[in-house]
């Protein structure tokens, strides 16, 4: 079905975050999601980056503003503007090296030393289950991958390949609508009648004219 293009439609903006240390796979882990496609570019994010997907769901516009924040000093980067505002964190550890499943910890106490996180949507990402090539590697019922999950207050837990994409979509779809869970519907109908805009605790909602009506409506899960 068309929509008419005077048809307002709400536009809700999320933040996710993704952290964790250095060569885990984090930016690898986003791209697989956003683009379906592994990349090989072996260089390390050296800033934090910025990757938005909208989708649409029960005719209103999720726009997920996707922070790839760098691993190499967890206390340069997680300052005021990159942890201020999260509605999602996705902890990213290496299935393959031990210590950055034990940094997560620090981690979560650099977040919390500048936000209070403990209303935030969170789960932990063990990447790169394919190295090994041993199917037992794709079990996601994990002792230390559970345990680490608990430490943290985390909703859930999975292993995942960036390179093959398994458990990627799930993964991050499962944290979406998580975090769309705990939106109200009077959060999203009420809004500023000045500026459009209202913010109520870490969400931004907007009210906007939908103006491409030749796009489908896409369906997030």
């Amino acid at each position: 079905m068309k929509s008419k293009r005077n048809d307002s439609i709400t536009t809700v903006h999320l933040k996710v975050i993704i952290v964790g240390d250095m060569d885990t796979g984090k930016t690898s882990i986003i791209k697989r999601y956003l683009y379906d496609k592994f990349d090989n570019n072996k260089n390390s994010t050296i800033a934090p980056e910025l990757k938005t997907k909208i989708i649409k769901i029960n005719g209103i516009n999720y726009n997920i503003n996707f922070w790839d924040l760098p691993g190499q000093d967890r206390n340069a980067f997680i300052s005021g503007n990159f942890a201020r505002d999260t509605d999602g964190i996705i902890y990213c550890c290496d299935v393959e090296n031990k210590k950055s499943m034990e940094n997560l910890k620090k981690w979560e106490e650099a977040l919390k030393s500048k936000e209070n996180i403990d209303d935030i949507t969170k789960i932990v990402i063990e990447n790169k289950c394919d190295l090994k090539g041993n199917e037992s590697q794709y079990n996601d019922n994990s002792s230390a991958l559970r345990k680490i999950s608990n430490e943290l207050e985390c909703s859930n837990f999975f292993r995942t390949s960036a390179l093959n994409g398994y458990n990627v979509k799930t993964s991050i779809e499962y944290l979406i609508n998580e975090i769309i869970k705990k939106i109200k519907i009077e959060d999203i109908e009420e809004y500023n009648e000045n500026n459009r805009v209202k913010r109520r605790g870490s969400i931004k909602i907007i009210e906007s004219e939908y103006k491409n009506t030749n796009n489908k409506s896409k369906n997030c899960c």
